[in-house]
């Protein structure tokens, strides 16, 4: 019964989400949330980009060019370049240089961190050229970043531990799917990019994982100083945002208190 109930509440925030996020000009594709701000100027850089799919629908969508970064060699071979989409085989890590890569059972959970490709199971362990993200925008003579996609399993500890804030500050918008869930030891390092992020002038906004209780899987940074909106386009952000966070926190919270009301129960006072 807890189980149906459970689930019932988070097909009801995501229907919530569903309807405050488009009032609030943002779009969600394959599990990532993206502020709809880009055209035909804008650069997307798409780390972790499975077999292009991302970066494929907004190239279609908007016309902005893509910058496509996958670590696994079966996969890169699946991204198909055009005009307005380049690949880069390499892994995003804290230096540029071969890294071990952990390819996985699950083909979107291949990582460098050995711990989060074994949360899915692990096939073999292969060397892969990998990069900094600094190097990365040298190499490709990229400035600034209007939206930074990273779903790199673990690999965003290491990328933005050795990101310079002036680097960071030049990025319009993050979208990033943070793993503590496969690995509870980075949750530490997670909260230090959050708080990082929120210092740095990013409006911090966290999406629920439906299969569970990590709301903070799904997060989408957006830079304030580099998004112009009106007072008026803040607002009609805001306040559904503000909404959205209810959604969110609420429903968790009864969850908890049922938890903590269960062990109460189980443990009566003498």
């Amino acid at each position: 019964m807890a189980r149906y109930f459970k689930d019932a509440v988070f097909r009801t925030v995501d229907h919530i989400i569903g309807i405050l996020s488009r009032k609030s000009h943002i779009i969600c594709f394959r599990e990532h949330h993206f502020m709809n701000s880009l055209n035909a100027q804008s650069l997307v850089l798409d780390l972790g980009a499975h077999k292009g799919e991302f970066s494929a629908y907004l190239s279609s969508q908007f016309g902005c060019r893509c910058v496509a970064v996958e670590a696994n060699p079966e996969l890169f071979i699946g991204i198909v370049e055009n005009a307005l989409i380049q690949k880069y085989h390499y892994a995003i890590s804290g230096q540029s240089g071969p890294v071990q890569f952990f390819v996985s059972d699950n083909p979107e959970a291949s990582s460098i961190m050995k711990d989060i490709s074994d949360f899915w199971g692990t096939q073999e362990c292969i060397q892969v050229p990998g990069i900094s993200l600094k190097d990365l925008l040298e190499k490709c003579r990229i400035d600034s970043v209007d939206l930074l996609k990273v779903d790199i399993e673990g690999g965003e500890i290491g990328m933005f531990q050795s990101m310079s804030d002036n680097l960071i500050r030049e990025i319009r918008q993050i979208t990033i799917e943070f793993h503590s869930f496969c690995n509870p030891a980075i949750a530490k390092d997670i909260a230090q990019i959050r708080k990082r992020l929120r210092k740095l002038g990013f409006l911090c906004l966290p999406f629920p994982l439906t299969t569970s209780l990590s709301t903070g899987c799904d997060t989408l940074f957006i830079n304030k100083k580099k998004i112009k909106l009106s007072w008026k386009g803040w607002l009609r952000m805001f306040l559904p945002m503000t909404a959205l966070r209810i959604a969110l926190y609420i429903p968790v919270l009864r969850l908890k208190v049922a938890s903590w009301k269960t062990r109460l129960a189980s443990h009566p006072a003498r």
